[in-house]
């Protein structure tokens, strides 16, 4: 904490200490940039002393940067001016001193074993929420949130859900994991890659899937030449691409908004589909 407090001290707002970092990962693009390589250009606080009141000056949290981190946030309680957070990696699995966050707009939570966001059910203000690499959890605490703009997930929970939030939004984009269960002529696709974009006027929906074969053995991406040239299988797979698209279509756009248009687009040497929907927003 005394770091960040040192970087805000000396003008290292969200921006310049991301440029700082974009600097530094110039260099090599695919290390992440090391603590003692930040420092060496923003400099450090010589002692670690500071008053926990100190803490309201903070817009950013970034444990993402540091060693050692315990999982302990009792702290938060003093940094309701916080905005941005980046807990990537640091093994967080309690959040629920994320409540009094209540300005928090970006939360990056990636690739850590968190149980639960019921913390978030009072945070209105969030924006953008990263959850990958996570163990699934409920998002019923977002049912009513009305300003996410981005939401990426692992396995979901339950996708009435996601759908419903998206549903709820004017501008948002989600991507996320779904268990599934279809077998199509022994081929089955254990889950989807679901992308969802609505843009006011436009709604995009992308779902892709690796394969495995009737013995349960992954065979990649490309759907074998014996069944894109089998009219059967063909016939089968477009009756259930139309089905899963139609299906999100209707949850997410439920009865708010015209549609004008709609194009269907499917690729038949591998499980990848999707629509594009032209829509007015009916106002009542």
């Amino acid at each position: 904490m005394a770091l960040h407090l040192y970087w805000v001290n000396n003008g290292y707002d969200r921006a310049k200490l991301k440029n700082v970092i974009s600097t530094i990962r110039y260099e090599n693009p695919f290390v992440p940039a090391r603590l003692d390589q930040i420092v060496e250009i923003t400099g450090k606080p010589t002692n670690n002393d500071f008053d926990l009141e100190e803490l309201e000056k903070l817009t950013y949290f970034y444990p993402n940067l540091m060693f050692g981190f315990d999982g302990n946030l009792s702290f938060l309680k003093y940094c309701n001016n916080v905005v941005e957070v980046d807990f990537t990696c640091t093994k967080l699995v309690d959040i629920s001193d994320f409540k009094y966050l209540k300005n928090l707009v970006k939360a990056e939570l990636s690739f850590n074993r968190i149980k639960s966001i019921e913390a978030l059910i009072t945070l209105t203000n969030i924006e953008e929420l990263i959850l990958n690499n996570s163990e699934a959890v409920s998002l019923a605490p977002l049912l009513h949130h009305k300003k996410i703009n981005k939401i990426e997930l692992n396995i979901v929970e339950n996708e009435e859900d996601i759908l419903n939030i998206i549903s709820n939004q004017e501008v948002v984009s989600a991507q996320y994991l779904l268990e599934n269960s279809t077998v199509l002529l022994g081929l089955s696709f254990p889950r989807y890659l679901v992308s969802i974009n609505l843009i006011k006027d436009m709604l995009i929906i992308d779902m892709t899937s690796e394969l495995k074969n009737k013995y349960g053995y992954s065979i990649g991406l490309e759907i074998p030449t014996e069944f894109t040239e089998d009219e059967n299988f063909i016939e089968a797979y477009t009756r259930l691409l139309n089905v899963e698209l139609d299906k999100r279509v209707r949850a997410v756009l439920k009865t708010n908004y015209d549609i004008i248009e709609s194009e269907v687009y499917y690729i038949y040497e591998e499980i990848k589909f999707g629509i594009r929907v032209r829509i007015k927003r009916i106002v009542n």
